[in-house]
């Protein structure tokens, strides 16, 4: 939507709650922070926006100002107080999440930001961008701490929740780092897609062209389990929290529920009935998010038409728990919160909040 509305719904009757005014270009960025209570969003407008998600009926704070081009990339700190933003201007800049304030802007980046992301000690943010420069900045100094330059731009950074290693995604090589010592502790074959890192820091997912989607170990680079047909176009995938189940859409409609260490099928997941582009764990791992939709051809008076636009929730044996079909356009990113039943959707300007029944 052009008018980047801000809108919620009663999950049971699909009631609007509350309508509201946002970003005014496309949404590039999103995260929740710990508890559920905090949005925030970023998008080609340059603003970033917070919201209070316990009042639905209370306005967003106005925009914080800080970014001049469009946002890139954003990140909570663990404890949710904090949220980092990079962007096209070549800045990083760390907000207070509950005032909505800015903390500190750094400068060191010559060319635009691609991702950001926090020490699990809260106390340093990394940024990686376009002139292949990873930094790492104190937030207690306001300074730069270290600078590394990586032979191609890092395209994601992930930190695994002990604090011990860092993955680097440099298109062609995925890099796995020991953060103690700055050493490459092994570099994996890429380019990958739905790369995603165990949160015991062991293991790494991604789905390769025509190749499906496996497990590497990241002390030895080999891959350890191979998950689903080799021909499957994976489009989303998603870890359980205890890292121990996979979770995978893909453009036949299809989502699957994989066992990481056997890579066998658990179940699948039936409903979809267009592609899968985001998929999501809730409830600690007990319930299931996925969401799905395509284009309708043909498309009127240039503009596009969606058909099939759905978010649907099963338990983890196969049963569909509720569907919502208030969508008119494809949900392209989902974030849940993890202690509590709240689910947040983006398409295009607008953003979606769900209480989880």
């Amino acid at each position: 939507m052009e008018s980047g509305e801000f809108k919620a719904w009663d999950p049971a009757t699909g009631q609007e709650l509350t309508s509201q005014t946002g970003h005014k270009a496309a949404i590039t960025g999103l995260a929740l922070s710990a508890d559920g209570h905090i949005a925030v969003t970023a998008g080609l407008d340059g603003h970033v926006r917070f919201r209070d998600l316990t009042y639905l009926n209370r306005m967003p704070l106005e925009p914080f100002v800080g970014h001049y081009l469009n946002i890139t990339g954003t990140a909570f700190s663990r404890d949710g107080s904090l949220v980092a933003t990079c962007g096209s201007d070549r800045s990083v800049r760390v907000w207070d999440a509950k005032k909505g304030s800015q903390l500190h802007r750094f400068d060191g980046h010559a060319q635009p930001g691609l991702c950001v992301a926090f020490a699990s000690d809260g106390k340093h943010v990394y940024s990686a961008g376009a002139d292949r420069d990873l930094c790492k900045w104190d937030l207690t100094t306001g300074k730069l701490a270290q600078r590394s330059t990586l032979p191609q731009p890092i395209r994601d950074i992930m930190l695994s929740a002990d604090g011990k290693v860092m993955i680097l995604d440099l298109g062609s090589v995925i890099r796995a780092i020991d953060i103690a010592t700055g050493d490459a502790i092994q570099n994996i074959k890429g380019p990958l897609r739905n790369l995603l890192l165990a949160p015991g820091g062991k293991h790494l997912a991604g789905a390769r062209s025509n190749d499906g989607m496996h497990i590497w170990s990241i002390a030895t680079g080999e891959k350890v389990t191979a998950i689903g047909p080799p021909a499957a176009t994976y489009t989303t995938a998603a870890l359980s929290p205890d890292g121990k189940r996979l979770l995978t859409g893909a453009r036949d409609n299809s989502v699957y529920l994989w066992d990481v260490q056997t890579g066998n099928e658990i179940v699948r997941l039936k409903g979809c009935t267009k592609s899968v582009h985001c998929v999501a764990f809730a409830d600690d791992g007990k319930k299931i998010l996925a969401s799905s939709g395509e284009y309708k051809t043909p498309v009127i008076d240039g503009r596009y038409e969606y058909e099939g636009c759905a978010v649907l929730m099963w338990d983890t044996a196969g049963k569909i728990l509720h569907r919502w079909d208030t969508h008119p356009t494809v949900i392209r990113r989902m974030a849940v919160s993890p202690t509590e039943p709240v689910a947040l959707f983006v398409a295009g300007t607008e953003i979606r909040r769900i209480e989880l029944p």
